[in-house]
């Protein structure tokens, strides 16, 4: 007889998922890092960006990596699994809204989003690939749903 096989082997995981669930996750995750280690330069930075004023750069700049983190730890480890997928979308939105708002009024800052010295455009168009990958998670979501058909 042979010894039985754990169930995570025989689940129908799947690699597409999987992959953007830990690039997704990843992004998150390794962004809250240095935002976690140094606050008082992250906070320089949200400042930097001209839209909140003293006290929400410090809340936004103590509140947003701790967030990051979460989000990007429940995706990885599909953990509120949905709620996960929205926020980060959302928040992801809010990061092009914000990064837009630099290009339109001219401003030269260091974005604070991933450590990377992007351009503002740059930066834009990959929050805008993340969004899509969340989409296409949300869509992987309801797709596995009982009950939920995919032909219409």
């Amino acid at each position: 007889m042979p010894a039985s096989v754990p169930k995570w082997i025989t689940s129908r995981l799947d690699p597409v998922e999987l992959l953007l669930r830990l690039v997704v996750g990843g992004v998150f995750v390794a962004s809250s890092w240095p935002k976690l280690q140094d606050p008082v330069d992250f906070s320089g930075k949200v400042r930097g960006y001209q839209i909140l004023d003293d006290p929400w750069v410090a809340w936004a700049a103590m509140a947003l990596p701790v967030f990051l983190l979460v989000v990007g730890g429940c995706l990885i480890a599909r953990v509120l699994y949905p709620g996960a997928i929205v926020a980060a979308a959302g928040v992801l939105a809010i990061f092009v809204g914000a990064l837009s708002s630099l290009l339109v009024r001219g401003l030269d800052v260091e974005c604070g989003c991933l450590s990377l010295e992007l351009p503002t455009s740059l930066q834009i168009l990959l929050d805008v690939f993340l969004i899509a990958a969340c989409a296409a998670l949300g869509w992987m979501w309801l797709r596995g749903r009982p009950g939920v058909t995919s032909n219409p």
